[in-house]
């Protein structure tokens, strides 16, 4: 192989590693709450649970989430995302079979990109489940918490935006709270690459270059 070729491929692989590092990013929790206290295992009411939240910066829900003890074995809850003009934006059930992580079990959805600044509620559903409060609750720092709600409802099949009998906890007080729904996302702007990536990528343009010009002469 000549000399070129193998510049020529070395200066491709730092541009695929540049363009990696800027847009590599995983999914987060919104909320976990650790330690907890569990409530509605033995009542017979359904409920539903709201949070709202603005989005800090432009994020991709990727999940809907409800909180399960660890110690669940059944049950399912209906969950919805809407923006706060009551449009459902998303809506997943929630089961057994979704993944663990924290607290919550997540359900993949369709994506849902989020505007930077602006609120949006998610609702949950108890069905007779388990939900918890807690005075140790994580917020992820890509969204802002700006209240909780919890109330009876008589609906047991998809979660509404004012669901009937909600009462809010206070503004701004994540403590104050009886937790059913949550989601996860990816924070959908780039990341910056690390050192090393832009000393890769400038070394292979300059290997670039360097061919380009043996060429010409």
């Amino acid at each position: 192989m000549k000399f070129s070729k193998v510049l020529n491929k070395m200066a491709a692989v730092a541009v695929c590693a540049m363009s990696f590092a800027s847009a590599s990013a995983y999914a987060v929790p919104a909320f976990d709450v650790d330690p907890f206290s569990v409530f509605g295992a033995a009542d017979s009411s359904n409920y539903s649970f709201a949070v709202d939240f603005t989005a800090n910066q432009a994020i991709t829900v990727d999940a809907l989430a409800f909180f399960f003890n660890t110690a669940d074995v059944a049950g399912s809850h209906a969950v919805a995302l809407f923006d706060m003009n009551g449009n459902k934006l998303a809506e997943t059930i929630v089961d057994t079979a979704d993944a663990l992580v924290g607290h919550f079990r997540y359900s993949s959805i369709a994506a849902v990109n989020l505007i930077a600044g602006t609120s949006y509620r998610i609702v949950g559903l108890g069905n007779d489940g388990e939900f918890a409060a807690s005075q140790d609750v994580n917020v992820n720092s890509g969204i802002s918490f700006l209240q909780a709600g919890v109330g009876d409802d008589s609906n047991n099949t998809s979660p509404d935006f004012n669901p009937a009998g909600l009462s809010w906890g206070n503004a701004g007080d994540p403590t104050d709270a009886f937790w059913g729904a949550s989601f996860s996302f990816v924070p959908t702007r780039a990341e910056v690459p690390e050192p090393a990536t832009y000393a890769l990528f400038f070394a292979g343009l300059g290997l670039l270059l360097i061919t380009r010009r043996r060429k010409s002469n």
